[in-house]
């Protein structure tokens, strides 16, 4: 609740970008320190760009997409990214 009053986006919106996050970071690696800057992002072409046997249907957004998180260093401008697989 705290994240999505601080943020000021929907209790949905903050609820999937918290579990993207910890879900990021549940592998043990070298930790980054100081400021960092959080963003994810979808990956991938739009359905209307694909051919007919390979579009999903399915609407709009992520859809078909893969998600991709990425994390930045603000002192050494270290940058990590990861996939984030689908459950």
């Amino acid at each position: 609740m705290k994240l999505h009053r601080d943020l000021k986006i929907t209790q949905r919106s903050a609820w999937y970008m918290l579990h993207r996050i910890r879900e990021s970071f549940a592998v043990e690696e070298e930790l980054l320190s100081g400021t960092v800057e959080v963003d994810e992002t979808f990956v991938g072409g739009l359905e209307k760009n694909k051919h007919k046997d390979k579009k999903l249907n399915a609407g709009r957004g992520g859809t078909g997409k893969s998600v991709v998180i990425g994390v930045k260093e603000r002192g050494s401008k270290q940058v990590k990214a990861k996939v984030i697989k689908k459950h």
